[in-house]
């Protein structure tokens, strides 16, 4: 038992964490079971849904935590009504305005007032107006970033644009979600939510305890933008899995991770099939995770490529490719999949995004590359010299062993937490 003992965190996420399928699950999953398991803390969680996920989820929770809540549903007229009165606030996102809700805060209160938490931490920018609704309680509050969104978003923008809500539009009222789509009207209000978001992140920065990233680039970028020292980072890790030895029996050639309802993995998917592809006509390519059916059927004339949809287990289904594919269209902070995939020993293709915020070493840990053609290239090469995937899958996973530990990473968010319980007025 650590010094932590009877100390009290509430979690107010964004979804529920389980089972850890996506990146972004992953990271809440270990975060909490270190908190409980390596820190001590009795850790609760008040827990928002995203798309699919059903309020009855929360009753199979993982046993360190001590309680679920599930936020209240917020109705569409709620929603249209906060949209409709962030249009006059140039200052509050139109994501933000979209999850607040006087029901869930009351809940978050009455939450609060039953577990007299010691720290409270609030995951992602878009519920971080909930603060406002914790000022008065006294407890600390830490907000769990996990990357800059308003500097994904422009490179989203100057890319192709895209859908700022990601996996939250299936959530929304049709004409919002049609509006974020791609699309002239999606790429301006994208431009005004970029500007939105920046400024929403240095507000809520400044009122908060301290502030969590997983990158420590972005950590110290943020305190630069607001002169202070608060801002902390506990990096995304990775599980290490036995090395198959080769050779191996392999289904698929290329694979690649993700949570397909969401425009960042579409847009990346988009690029591997039209651009990359084309180019090796002759390797099956699978793609593994939740996808909606209307993305899947735009890919069947594809005779080389196949989806699993959801799994029981990604790495498994993971495991069946010789290697990973995944260059990334736009996007920031740490990517929990190229971590994955070199923590299972498979080799990894990616570009310059996929390895940004990472200190590993291209060309040993793994292979970047930029272009269609050399992005091509490199999985051919790969694919045509097992002892180079070996090699690279060897050292892929030696990096992760040493650089993204879970418990390395958990005891770095302890620090965030102590960080914040020992502010002055915090």
């Amino acid at each position: 038992m650590t010094e932590n003992a009877n100390k009290k965190v509430l979690f107010i996420t964004s979804r529920l964490f389980w089972p850890a399928d996506s990146g972004r699950k992953v990271s809440l999953y270990y975060y909490c079971k270190g908190l409980k398991e390596q820190l001590g803390y009795d850790v609760y969680v008040y827990s928002f849904l995203e798309g699919g996920q059903k309020a009855d989820e929360a009753n199979s929770r993982p046993e360190f935590l001590e309680d679920v809540r599930v936020a209240s549903p917020i109705s569409s007229l709620i929603k249209v009504k906060n949209l409709i009165s962030a249009a006059f606030n140039k200052h509050m996102p139109l994501q933000c305005a979209l999850y607040q809700s006087e029901d869930n805060k009351a809940a978050l209160r009455s939450f609060c007032a039953t577990i007299n938490p010691d720290v409270i931490i609030i995951d992602m920018i878009r519920f971080a107006p909930y603060i406002d609704a914790l000022d008065d309680l006294g407890c600390p509050v830490v907000l769990d970033y996990d990357d800059l969104l308003s500097k994904r978003y422009l490179r989203q923008i100057n890319e192709k644009g895209g859908n700022f809500l990601g996996n939250y539009a299936v959530q929304s009222p049709g004409i919002v979600g049609k509006l974020a789509a791609n699309g002239v009207v999606g790429k301006v209000v994208l431009s005004i939510e970029s500007a939105r978001v920046r400024e929403a992140e240095d507000w809520y920065a400044r009122k908060s305890s301290a502030v969590l990233f997983v990158s420590p680039k972005e950590a110290q970028e943020l305190d630069r933008r607001l002169d202070t020292n608060k801002c902390f980072s506990a990096t995304v890790g990775a599980k290490i899995e036995s090395l198959p030895q080769e050779p191996l029996a392999k289904k698929y050639d290329l694979g690649f991770v993700g949570n397909f309802n969401t425009s960042a993995n579409q847009a990346s998917l988009h690029y591997i099939c039209n651009e990359i592809l084309p180019l090796v006509p002759d390797l099956s390519f699978r793609v593994i995770g939740v996808c909606p059916k209307d993305i899947e059927e735009s890919y069947r004339t594809l005779s080389q490529v196949s989806f699993s949809g959801r799994v029981k287990t990604i790495s498994g289904e993971l495991l069946k490719c010789k290697m990973m594919l995944c260059p990334f269209a736009y996007g920031s902070g740490i990517k929990t999949k190229v971590l994955e995939a070199m923590g299972m020993g498979l080799p990894v293709v990616t570009n310059s995004l996929g390895v940004e915020g990472l200190t590993c070493e291209p060309g040993v840990d793994l292979l970047v590359a930029e272009t269609p053609q050399a992005l091509a290239s490199a999985c051919e090469e790969l694919l045509g010299d097992g002892g180079l995937r070996q090699s690279i899958g060897f050292a892929g996973q030696e990096y992760v062993r040493m650089n993204h530990d879970w418990k390395t990473s958990v005891n770095n968010l302890g620090r965030c937490l102590d960080y914040a319980m020992n502010v002055p007025n915090a």
